[in-house]
């Protein structure tokens, strides 16, 4: 409902847009209430709606909304952060195939029937990242793949931790800065009830009339 209401809402502005921009936090999103996330993070970022999806593993996706569902979920995401501990054998090594292949120096001697030595070098192909070493990202950093940029490492930081949080936190306490009010979002129009979802789309989703209501 708060994704459709934001939608209606970004429809009444010039820019199609909402503004300021509305961030949905999923975390553990197969698991709490599978929503359509397939059509969602398809049609959100055009409109100012962030989501944010936080999930196990890739293959809980495809347990959750099936593998072409999943798949559209992953390909919709912009940016994927993946943290160590990952232990699917097969989620691993198709995040190090995304990761790519790079040029290895592989320097060798060889030794003559004369005796004497010669040095050479050739190239090999080896993985960006192989399995075991995303899998083995150490607390506190993550594998970044965003849009066409080459993978990265990158750093991660608490949100508690950052300077600019805790100055905020700070100023509220001393009262100089008002706390957050939320943003009011129009209540969703009534709805008739539908039938029920094949169990393997959504499993614990029952739709009910809903009265228009202030949010």
């Amino acid at each position: 409902h708060i994704f459709e209401g934001a939608k209606r809402q970004a429809g009444t502005g010039l820019t199609g847009r909402l503004d300021p921009p509305l961030t949905l936090g999923l975390d553990e999103a197969a698991l709490i209430c599978p929503v359509p996330l397939p059509s969602m993070t398809a049609d959100s970022g055009g409109r100012g709606i962030q989501v944010l999806i936080a999930v196990q593993s890739p293959s809980q996706l495809y347990e959750r909304w099936g593998q072409r569902g999943g798949e559209t979920i992953w390909n919709n995401a912009n940016a994927k952060l993946i943290f160590g501990g990952l232990g699917h054998a097969k989620d691993l090594d198709d995040l190090s195939r995304i990761c790519g292949e790079r040029d290895d120096k592989v320097r060798g001697t060889s030794k003559g029937n004369d005796g004497h030595r010669s040095a050479s070098t050739h190239l090999r192909r080896v993985p960006v990242l192989a399995p075991h070493e995303i899998r083995q990202l150490v607390e506190g950093t993550a594998l970044l793949l965003y849009r066409t940029m080459r993978p990265a490492i990158v750093r991660t930081e608490r949100v508690w931790d950052r300077k600019d949080v805790r100055a905020i936190a700070k100023a509220v306490r001393r009262g100089e800065l008002a706390p957050f009010q939320p943003r009011m979002i129009p209540a969703p129009s009534p709805v008739a009830p539908v039938t029920r979802q094949p169990a393997d789309v959504a499993d614990n989703i029952v739709r009910l009339p809903v009265a228009a209501a202030q949010a």
